[in-house]
């Protein structure tokens, strides 16, 4: 998915409706190269329009007024864009429309948007892969009833909690109508599609140290991480991404979640996510540490395993000894509940063998 987008708004006559001499003006609304109109619910003599500017030209008070309301209008819809940017929403001349009018999409459900996909592919997709979607929204409805207790979510709901949850259930669920429960390659398809982050502090007698980690959920590798004195992007997640980007090369769309913390928010660090297209950001809800459980649940095993265990004299004896525990166990040879009780070098070995055999 894009990080940016192109947008451009622009005021044109309607000259298939002139009536009089009059026609009435839309704004034209791009985003990339798809577009939508609104009708500004004005009407102008086509002789007083300069089509290059897209404004009403002459000296006239109700010229005046005309181009004033036309420049209101292009206001509210550059904020109404800015605003999408801004939520992180789908960023589309209909979206922009949308709010515009103040209908709100976060009132519509999952199961609606489902049921509205399914329905409208059809004609487009064979049955075969049509029926891995109704699959898909058969295991979404039973995930809702037995965990949430529910029978819809509203879209707005919809989190990187929700996600790891459903991913969770399809790990542990067994089927009633075949044999085995999915396995990890059909809940997360390959590396590089999920990364989560997230920054814990490590005491030694020497003062605090800030380990920085990114974990693919794909195979629960961490990927990319830093120990740093300070808290600064550069020392932290720049220094992580860095790593992760060198392990394991984005080739293909990345979702990265983290949480809501300044290094992640920073213009610095920012700038380098939107410099790569294929890359889409994810945040936690605010003060929702559960948004990024897989995270949490990471450092817990470190410090019950490592840091708990002693406390570092210095800072160099709790690097190395961090080092030894991500690269040399965790990395290569522990167990993973997530991967079947496989380690992550087995785990790779197993999912490469499954492509060859394909």
């Amino acid at each position: 998915m894009k990080a940016k987008s192109t947008f451009g708004i622009h005021f044109v006559l309607k000259r298939a409706k002139v009536i009089d001499g009059t026609a009435p003006i839309y704004v034209r609304i791009t985003v990339d190269s798809s577009r939508c109109e609104i009708s500004v619910k004005k009407r102008i003599l086509t002789t007083n329009w300069n089509k290059g500017k897209g404004m009403a030209k002459g000296k006239f008070t109700e010229i005046g007024r005309l181009n004033s309301y036309l420049e209101q209008i292009r206001s509210q819809l550059t904020e109404c864009y800015q605003e999408l940017v801004v939520e992180k929403a789908i960023v589309s001349p209909e979206a922009i429309k949308d709010k515009f009018f103040g209908i709100d999409e976060s009132g519509k459900t999952f199961k609606e948007l489902i049921d509205y996909h399914n329905i409208s592919m059809e004609e487009n997709l064979k049955w075969g892969t049509l029926k891995n979607y109704h699959t898909t929204a058969k295991y979404i409805e039973l995930f809702l009833q037995k965990r949430m207790n529910r029978e819809d979510i509203f879209l707005s709901e919809l989190n990187y909690r929700f996600i790891t949850d459903f991913e969770f259930y399809l790990r542990k669920h067994k089927p009633t109508d075949h044999q085995r429960p999915m396995g990890n390659n059909a809940v997360m398809k390959r590396p590089g599609q999920v990364w989560v982050s997230d920054i814990t502090y490590i005491r030694t007698n020497r003062g605090w140290l800030y380990l920085t980690v990114i974990i693919d959920l794909f195979d629960r590798k961490v990927v990319g991480w830093a120990m740093s004195k300070g808290m600064t992007a550069e020392e932290t997640i720049i220094a992580a991404w860095r790593m992760a980007v060198n392990n394991r090369p984005i080739t293909q769309e990345l979702i990265f979640h983290s949480d809501r913390g300044i290094q992640y928010a920073c213009t610095k660090f920012t700038n380098i996510l939107n410099a790569n297209e294929l890359v889409q950001k994810s945040m936690s809800r605010k003060g929702n540490c559960w948004d990024n459980a897989v995270a949490e649940s990471f450092f817990k095993t470190i410090k019950v395993e490592v840091v708990y265990n002693e406390i570092s004299q210095n800072h160099d004896h709790a690097k190395l000894s961090l080092f030894k525990w991500i690269e040399t166990w965790y990395n290569r040879r522990r167990r993973h509940s997530a991967l079947g009780y496989k380690t992550i070098e087995e785990f790779e070995i197993l999912n490469n063998n499954q492509k060859l055999a394909a």
